[in-house]
């Protein structure tokens, strides 16, 4: 016998906030590459129209106009494809601003869903921009009960629940999920269990892209009914790829068929069903909208299942299964943190306009980690790496960022600053007379190696990269207008010991950086002799410090109670809170772990508490 089946491709792609226009131009190819292979639907992630999170952008009057125009122009340019679309957009009704899901088919421009759970923590700010739209309706399209959920709708299962006591058939989540380590797991865990309270397949598609501290990983796929993982997206990368479902079909017994198929031909749907029409819609700008929701033909069993059918004279369950898709390799977190920092520079750097990214080459281990993720975000011409020693940079720091940008095919410059500590010497002489040399004249290095990168910067054009790291931004070992001079700080959210092992594993793809960097004392290399330990605790020590004051929230009572030293954490905790006037001055950078400083973690700077 036929099953009715359904190609849905599933469009993973990299938009640019606010870049309505450009955003609307990515949808269209993707529609048109769709259909040219046979898909009937097409999903793609939310707010793929503008970019995520556009904050204050939708509150612009002129803004919303424009998406209304972009939302007629793509209807139609697809009207002719035969392809449907499915994708986030704002849309304004009554004056209320929503995070909504658009169905365009036949030059038609319906909204389907207005996103009802708005999340309100870490970096999200959903509320103060979008109104709370209404719970899920199922979605009758070409006769496939479809159930829509929009990004944080799939982590209660409740939503997913009652569009199975709906009907829905197969659920659809868009999403922009940005990544931190380990996120991946926590969203499987998350669409696992909506299959499996549903007994539907879940379908997650998700954004990819850099945006600002963000960074979208992508790595959409779908599973069936038991949570089983039945297609797989790359990770860290733009891909349209094209699901082959059929209804009344038992589940496969092995994973589908991976990417080395041919095109999947046909498939275009339910043809011989009309498409979805939803109530309340409205004309906005001339976009044609729909106006009624079909009632369905007959009451639906629970979980979107109709019954059974024969098939060569055995009963089989029905119900949705995919039978074709592609099952790209999963990364393991290390991998997964490296290309994040890698989306993420290249994505600040090209999507601001800039030609390229000058760095400070110390030969430290920051530095020249800085300097590989760069080249590979952006290639090796791309990349200017600047020396500037002082009379107390050692050889081993000149070998080993020389032979740190011979081996990355980078350009490297020397500008003394000997004669710059010198002028500035003479020229603070009469104020410091009588006091000791300290941190100031250390300091002074610092800025005057800012000072030159900064004026590079404004000569060539090329955005200053920031070297640090998260142990030292937390703890304020960092100089204002010194070494925290530049546009983007790549290594800002990760710790000096995760710093180690990414240098670890990027050697292992050809090694770039210098052995000597990675197992020599690390040191800022501003007096003779100085350690990075002669003011903090060995950096095993501190990052554990650190991660249980910021990531996991605990007090100096509590880190004692597991063993740390009361006078140490006390310390640590009290240099914690004494640098947050200095991050709130730091370059953005690339959000990794759960607590990033900044849009996860906001802090007053006029602040009379102290950890207890």
């Amino acid at each position: 016998m036929t099953f009715p089946s359904l190609t849905l491709a599933l469009a993973q792609i990299n938009v640019t906030v606010g870049d309505v226009a450009g955003n609307a131009a990515r949808i269209i190819d993707a529609a048109r590459q769709a259909a040219a292979q046979g898909a009937g639907l097409v999903l793609y992630p939310e707010m793929a129209l503008t970019g995520y999170p556009p904050e204050d952008l939708v509150l612009m009057p002129a803004f919303l106009t424009q998406c209304h125009r972009a939302l007629k122009r793509i209807g139609e340019e697809t009207r002719a494809s035969g392809v449907a679309l499915i994708l986030g957009a704002p849309w304004e009704e009554a004056g209320r601003i929503y995070n909504a899901s658009v169905l365009i088919e036949a030059g038609m421009v319906t909204p389907i869903r207005t996103k009802h759970d708005l999340p309100n923590y870490g970096v999200f700010d959903e509320k103060r921009i979008f109104a709370e739209g209404e719970a899920p309706r199922v979605l009758s399209w070409r006769g496939i009960r479809l159930g829509v959920l929009i990004c944080e709708e799939v982590w209660d299962t409740e939503l997913p629940k009652q569009l199975a006591a709906q009907g829905a058939e197969m659920l659809l989540v868009q999403n922009a999920s940005p990544y931190h380590i380990g996120k991946g797991r926590e969203r499987r865990k998350v669409v696992t269990a909506a299959a499996r309270a549903t007994g539907l397949p879940v379908v997650y598609l998700n954004l990819v892209g850099g945006q600002d501290e963000l960074v979208f990983d992508g790595g959409s796929y779908a599973v069936d009914a038991t949570g089983a993982e039945v297609a797989r997206l790359k990770s860290f990368d733009e891909e349209l790829a094209l699901t082959r479902w059929e209804c009344c079909v038992p589940p496969l017994t092995s994973p589908p068929a991976s990417h080395s198929l041919p095109p999947l031909a046909g498939g275009a749907g339910l043809s011989a069903v009309a498409s979805a029409k939803v109530e309340g819609g409205n004309v906005a700008d001339g976009v044609e909208v729909a106006s009624k929701v079909p009632p369905l033909t007959s009451p639906p069993l629970a979980g979107g299942i109709r019954g059974e059918a024969q098939a060569g004279g055995i009963k089989e369950s029905a119900g949705w299964h995919c039978t074709a898709a592609p099952l790209a390799a999963a990364m393991p977190d290390l991998e997964t943190l490296y290309h994040a920092l890698v989306l993420g520079l290249r994505d600040y750097v090209t999507k601001n306009r800039f030609p390229g990214v000058v760095l400070g080459l110390s030969g430290g281990v920051d530095s020249g980690l800085t300097a590989a993720i760069a080249v590979d975000a952006l290639g090796a011409d791309k990349v200017l790496s600047v020396k500037l020693p002082s009379p107390i940079t050692s050889r081993e720091s000149h070998e080993d960022a020389e032979a740190l940008a011979k081996n990355l095919g980078i350009r490297l410059e020397s500008v003394p600053i000997a004669p710059l500590m010198a002028a500035t010497g003479a020229a603070l002489a009469d104020l410091f007379k009588g006091r000791a040399a300290d941190t100031t004249e250390e300091n002074i290095q610092a800025r005057l190696r800012g000072l030159i990168l900064m004026a590079l910067s404004n000569k060539f054009g090329h955005m200053v990269l920031t070297t640090g790291n998260k142990s030292e931004m937390s703890v304020g070992y960092a100089t204002l207008y010194g070494d925290m001079c530049g546009g983007f700080s790549v290594l800002k959210d990760v710790y000096k010991t995760t710093v180690y092992k990414l240098c670890e594993w990027r050697n292992t793809r050809g090694e770039v950086i210098p052995a000597r960097m990675i197992t020599k004392p690390p040191t800022a290399e501003l007096r003779e002799g100085q350690k990075d330990e002669d003011s903090l605790p060995p950096y095993p020590l501190l990052d554990a410090m650190l991660r249980g004051l910021i990531e996991r929230r605990l007090g100096v009572a509590e880190l004692v109670a597991e063993g740390m030293d009361e006078a140490l954490v006390t310390k640590v905790a009290g240099m914690v809170i004494g640098a947050e006037y200095k991050r709130r001055q730091s370059a953005p950078g690339v959000k990794v772990t759960p607590m990033a400083f900044g849009r996860d973690r906001r802090w007053p700077i006029t602040n009379g508490w102290r950890y207890a």
